[in-house]
């Protein structure tokens, strides 16, 4: 199965799925089902995310504090009222609850299913089930299913929870520390990275793992945006108050012709590198540079390593987006990877994989 993954002021939402093709039956079903007889119903995939997720009817109301995070099975459901999204927690997570408690008898309800209202259209070209998550803003999207010749959409936010009291300190003395020399800090160093910036990521089903992360709060506000319009020919578009794009992959990508490998900094260490736009004649085209940390200013043509073609594009109603990116994985090995800011967007597409 693939995974789309997407953090939002370090809030995830994550949806594992099988890509079926465009032609399989279970869509020819669901399309042609007689809906006076019965509601029909094909299982999608795996939704988990944080606490904070709300999704139609699905998640908390502002304020409130969820014991638990969305862990649901999804389906895809056509009913005489249109299509949903049911979202059905996990039996293997409700036996789990049982065991845990101290008496079965006293354990909850599991959690009822919930059904999501989703927005149905056609569209001209047919593909295999792609699932999307495309960020909008700094805390929330759009969650895009699409399969055969038809697309369904549901918006997504993440709330504000209410605020669990900090136990009351007892001593001036913390905690004491079990870090040695050798110790693992990846964990804190990933967290620290999700405290300023939003993530998009891809899981490959053999589980390598490409993930891009941009700086948050980034809106079209800003000088940086303004500079899109005015920018020379050669010249990369900076950023004066956020990093540049950072790219990580545990698996060689290839945009095309070009190959853009893992292990470019150190020999068998997953690629890392920055990513700048590039205003090339009437066009943009999107660098590969080997200082994935360096500042969105700061860029160094010495340490460019490759340049890739980019589709231009500018228009739509979401014309306050700030700058985000977004990975969709196609099937087959290949995937999207689109650059969003305000109107504008940029767009490639890369297969994965040796």
């Amino acid at each position: 199965m693939l995974h789309t993954e997407l953090f939002l002021t370090g809030r995830n939402l994550s949806v594992a799925y099988e890509p079926l093709a465009a032609d399989t039956p279970a869509l020819a079903t669901l399309l042609a089902s007689d809906l006076g007889a019965v509601e029909v119903a094909y299982r999608l995939g795996h939704l988990t995310g944080n606490r904070s997720l709300q999704i139609g009817p699905f998640g908390p109301e502002p304020g409130d504090s969820p014991p638990s995070s969305p862990d649901h099975e999804l389906w895809l459901m056509r009913t005489a009222d249109g299509w949903i999204l049911d979202a059905r927690p996990g039996a293997e997570d409700d036996a789990e609850d049982a065991e845990d408690a101290e008496d079965a008898e006293d354990a909850e309800e599991p959690a009822a299913p919930v059904r999501i209202p989703l927005t149905h259209a056609a569209r001209s070209e047919s593909s295999p089930l792609t699932v999307a998550l495309t960020p909008e803003s700094d805390d929330g999207g759009e969650l895009s299913l699409i399969w055969g010749s038809h697309t369904w959409t549901a918006a997504f936010q993440f709330v504000d929870l209410a605020r669990q009291p900090r136990p009351e300190r007892t001593s001036n003395v913390g905690r004491p520390s079990s870090l040695t020399r050798d110790s693992d800090t990846s964990a804190r160093a990933r967290a620290a990275t999700l405290g300023t910036r939003n993530e998009t990521a891809l899981v490959t089903p053999d589980g390598a793992h490409i993930r891009v992360h941009f700086h948050r709060e980034i809106g079209t506000d800003s000088d940086d945006f303004a500079r899109i319009d005015t920018i020379g020919d050669g010249d990369v578009l900076a950023l004066t108050r956020a990093a540049v794009i950072r790219l990580r992959t545990e698996t060689p990508l290839r945009f095309g012709d070009t190959l853009v490998p893992t292990g470019n900094l150190a020999p068998d260490f997953p690629g890392a590198y920055g990513l700048w736009l590039k205003k090339t004649g009437s066009g943009w085209r999107l660098v590969f540079n080997n200082e994935p940390d360096s500042w969105g200013t700061q860029h160094d043509p010495a340490f460019d390593v490759a340049e890739i073609d980019l589709a231009h594009t500018e228009g739509g109603p979401l014309t306050e987006r700030p700058l985000a990116v977004n990975l969709v994985a196609r099937d087959d090995g290949h995937a999207g990877l689109v650059i969003h800011w305000g109107a504008h967007a940029w767009a490639t597409e890369f297969t994965w994989g040796p």
